[in-house]
C-alpha cells in the first residue's frame, strides 16, 4: 500500500537521505542556473552529487539527459522537503 514516492525514498541508498536528495533536485529547478554537470564537477566536496544524480536518473526523478526534473521528481521534492 506504499506510494511510489515512499518506495523510492525507502530504497534510497544508506549514504544519502531523502531531504538531501530533494534539496539537490530543488536546486536543479531553481533559477540559480545549476546543472547536473556543475553538480557532478563539485561532487568531490563530500555531497556525493554523482551518486544522487545516478540514483535520481535510475528511478525517474530526472530525465535521462539530466537536464530536467520529471513530474515524479517534482512530487518527490514536494514530499521530502
Amino acid at each position: 500500500n506504499e506510494s511510489l514516492l515512499e518506495c523510492i525514498g525507502y530504497a534510497l541508498p544508506g549514504w544519502c537521505d531523502n531531504e538531501a536528495l530533494a534539496e539537490m533536485l530543488r536546486r536543479l529547478t531553481d533559477e540559480e542556473g545549476l546543472t547536473s554537470e556543475f553538480l557532478r564537477i563539485h561532487s568531490d566536496e563530500g555531497d556525493d552529487y554523482d551518486g544522487m544524480l545516478d540514483y535520481a536518473q535510475r528511478v525517474g526523478l530526472i530525465n535521462m539527459d539530466e537536464t530536467e526534473v520529471t513530474p515524479l521528481g517534482l512530487e518527490y521534492i514536494e514530499r521530502w522537503s
